[in-house]
């Protein structure tokens, strides 16, 4: 037999039997249930709202986002990013040389070693969404990309599990995230990267 609890009430069990632990077999504990379960069926008895919301893990393991980060497109640099006063036929070179649909913005052009601190992050720009106003106006191409950027892409730790990630570009609607560690971005994520590393993840466990 089981109980259907809410959290308040899993909560309540959870602490006393921490309690319990403390006594021998003749002790005796009371614990008040606050509340039932039938009120959280779509929350915390539904494995997906669950899995999204970061309490279980769709993997054997918890692959942390660095892992992911680690698997870049050989040819590809970790961080490809366009200046704010750069054109944006500058940027739709980018696109193009690195064969990508996405840049992030920033302020300055890294320190000595290429990286980017995440505070010198401006925006974003999408291939999607640059057709749309070339095509429109084409003397765009001379424009700076400041005046058509974007708000800059969700910064997820590199520390993260991988689940972070999903919702970010599944339910938020974002096409990439930028990943930072210490301060510093380490690279960038998008969809197609996401699904392929799922793919591979679920393989190697299967073997």
């Amino acid at each position: 037999e089981g109980i259907l609890l809410g959290g308040s009430g899993g909560s309540a069990v959870h602490a006393a039997i921490e309690v319990a632990k403390r006594y021998d077999e003749s002790g005796l504990v009371v614990v008040l249930l606050p509340d039932s379960g039938r009120g959280y069926l779509s929350k915390l008895y539904n494995d997906d709202w669950m899995r999204e919301n970061g309490f279980l893990s769709r993997f054997a393991q918890s692959p942390r986002v660095e892992e992911l980060v680690g698997r870049h497109h050989a040819g590809v640099p970790r961080i490809v990013a366009v200046h704010v006063d750069d054109t944006v036929e500058r940027a739709i070179g980018l696109l193009q040389e690195f064969n990508i649909s996405q840049l992030p913005v920033v302020r300055s052009g890294g320190g000595e070693d290429g990286t980017v601190e995440v505070h010198n992050v401006a925006g974003s720009i999408q291939e999607r969404t640059l057709l749309d106003k070339v095509f429109r106006t084409p003397d765009t191409l001379r424009a700076k990309i400041s005046t058509v950027m974007d708000a800059p892409f969700p910064l997820v730790d590199a520390a993260e599990e991988v689940e972070r990630v999903f919702p970010l570009l599944a339910t938020a609607g974002s096409s990439a995230v930028l990943v930072q560690k210490a301060g510093v971005l380490l690279g960038i994520i998008t969809r197609a990267d996401l699904l392929d590393f799922v793919a591979h993840l679920k393989t190697e466990e299967r073997a």
